[in-house]
Formats: C-alpha cells, sequence, structure tokens
C-alpha cells in the first residue's frame, strides 16, 4: 500500500487501542464522537451501510443522494452564492436516513446546455479536497501557494462567453513521493456575464487517479444515467483555480459560483474524530469460521456520518465556509 504524507496519514487500529481508551456505543452516534477527547475512542456497533446494498461500493454507487433544488435560470443568475444558498436549501431538510452524496441536476435550472449530465459529489471528497488545499497553504510560504498549484496557460475557447475556458492546474498527492496530479478544467467561466450559471453546470475536470478510476460507472440512486463526479485532487484544484483568478485578475465569479460544499472547522473536527477516534465492527469470515474483529472507517461510512452531522447541526454549522485555507487539521 502507498504510504501518505504525514499531514494526510491515519492511524492503525492498534495506535487507536493503544493511545485511547475504548468504549463501544450504539446510539446517537453524532453527539458522542462530537463529545470526543484526543484520548477516547468509540466502536460502532452496528453495520453503517445500509443492509438492503451488497457493500460499501454498491452503496456509494447507488445510494441514497441529495438533490439541490434548482431554481429557473433568471433567478440563478440574481442569486450571488447560487450554489451555497441551493446547498443550504437541500441540506436543512434532510431526513435522518443515511445519504452517499449530493447532486446537481442541469435540468433543474431549466438550462438548455449540451452537457445534461448530474454533477455527483460526495462530503469526503469536499472534505480532503479542502485538507490537500490547506496542507499546500499551510507548508508553503503564502505568496508561493497558488504557485505550487501551478495553474497553467489559460486556453480559451472561441466564443468563450458561452464555452467558457479551459485549464490545467497541478495538484499535489497526498501520497509520499508521488508527482502532482494534473487536471484538466473545462466549461470554467471566468466572465460575469448570463452564460456563468450554465457554463458552472457543465463543469467538468478530466483527470483519472485511481479513485475516479474507481468510479466510473456511478449513477444518482437506481437512475441508470451518466453522471461526473469529482474526487478530492479536482476540488483542491478548483479551490487553487479560484484563488488564481481573483488573486491575478481580480474575478470573484469562482469562488462566488462554487458548487463544492466547504467545510466549517466544526466538520474538521468531527471528521477528524470518525479517521482518528472511531472503529467499527466487521466480521471476517475464513475457513468456514466466523470472527469478529475491529477496523477503521472507510470513506463511505464517513459519507453517511457527516451527513448525520449535517443533520444534527444544519447547513451553516457545518458546510458553510466560504475559505478553508486556514483551517486546522
Amino acid at each position: 500500500m502507498n504510504e501518505k504524507k504525514a499531514y494526510f496519514r491515519n492511524p492503525t487500529v492498534g495506535e487507536i487501542k493503544r493511545s485511547c481508551s475504548v468504549t463501544e456505543i450504539s446510539d446517537h452516534f453524532v453527539d458522542k464522537i462530537l463529545a470526543l477527547q484526543e484520548n477516547e475512542a468509540v466502536i460502532i456497533g452496528d453495520n453503517l451501510i445500509p443492509k438492503n446494498y451488497w457493500d460499501a461500493r454498491q452503496f456509494g454507487r447507488r445510494g441514497k443522494s441529495v438533490e439541490l433544488p434548482g431554481c429557473n435560470m433568471q433567478e440563478a443568475l440574481k442569486t450571488e452564492y447560487l450554489f451555497q444558498e441551493q446547498r443550504r436549501a437541500a441540506f436543512n431538510t434532510i431526513s435522518a436516513r443515511r445519504y452517499s452524496s449530493y447532486f446537481i441536476d442541469p435540468k433543474n435550472f431549466n438550462t438548455d446546455s449540451r452537457d445534461l449530465r448530474i454533477r455527483k459529489i460526495t462530503l469526503v471528497d469536499c472534505l480532503e479536497g479542502a485538507r490537500i488545499y490547506g496542507y499546500v497553504h499551510r507548508e508553503w510560504p503564502k505568496d508561493s501557494a497558488i504557485s505550487t498549484f501551478d495553474v497553467g496557460k489559460i486556453y480559451t475557447i472561441t466564443d468563450n462567453n458561452e464555452r467558457g475556458v479551459e485549464v490545467n492546474v497541478k495538484v499535489p498527492s497526498r501520497t509520499l513521493g508521488h508527482q502532482r496530479w494534473k487536471v484538466k478544467y473545462v466549461r470554467v467561466p471566468i466572465k460575469n456575464n448570463t452564460s456563468r450559471v450554465a457554463l458552472m453546470l457543465q463543469l467538468n475536470a478530466r483527470h483519472m487517479c485511481e479513485d475516479k478510476r474507481n468510479r466510473i460507472g456511478e449513477s444518482v440512486g437506481p437512475d441508470m444515467s451518466d453522471v461526473v463526479v469529482f474526487c478530492p485532487h479536482d476540488i483542491a484544484g478548483y479551490l487553487a483555480l479560484a484563488d488564481h483568478f481573483q488573486e491575478q485578475e481580480n474575478k470573484d465569479i469562482l469562488h462566488r459560483l462554487n458548487p463544492f460544499a466547504m467545510p466549517t472547522q466544526l466538520t474538521v473536527d468531527y471528521y477528524l474524530k470518525l479517521e482518528r477516534n472511531c472503529l467499527i465492527k466487521y466480521i471476517e469470515e475464513k475457513n468456514g469460521k466466523k470472527k469478529e474483529k475491529l477496523r477503521t472507517l472507510i470513506d463511505k461510512e464517513k459519507d453517511i456520518m457527516l451527513w448525520g452531522l449535517g443533520h444534527i447541526k444544519k447547513y451553516d454549522l457545518t458546510f458553510s465556509a466560504e475559505d478553508v485555507k486556514d483551517l486546522t487539521w
């Protein structure tokens, strides 16, 4: 297994058991995890993945996803922080059920764009994207953070009012010794015109890391329609690109139309407890025998727990941050 850089490394089961006082919990997971001290840990004695899915991967591909409500294009153009408001409306009305992601459906905005594929986004990817972005701003001097991401030449497409621009961004890897990932963004709106929302609804990041490769063929719920997914590298690079346009060209449009849910410090603290202070029981079958064992949480389980936090604490306290470079990880 590839070794993570220290900034991104999480403890093993053995390390958690040795350094923490461990208790088992079976209810009120979110509140009990929020209350954990650094030297305390919990064992979740329940299978977090809903039983009607074969496994975590199928839940990630087909699990219940939160839909942003949408609005007509005229209203969308009047709303300065459109997707922030859209997420607030959607996240504040979720139930206590287990969600896998949220999605933006261009058809909900009455756009006649050519690319009407759904954009599907997970909360774990938003956290990890913010973490990579924060890593750069913490590990490098402030005046070199943007250059560390290496925003490449801006490729202006003919009639860029309607088609936006294309740009490459190199994003640091979380793995030791791995070169930076090259992400190509297409349909990037940089002008404050009437095409900006339609373009953002078509945003795509062309990049193929292992995470994105494993998610080929994902959909939203039982619907088998093609969707566009984003990974942490895509999200970190988007934040760097937004900084580039704001600092180099005095354009804040990418920050204002950010489609990704940005975590508050409360959410980061909770997420780190999911990684460093939580274990879960599972049954290992070997040679016809079953044995109860412990492991750390996988990403889809963290997604479920993050939606649980959002359900209890609501959007403004959990995913409404506008600037995440100074979060403490």
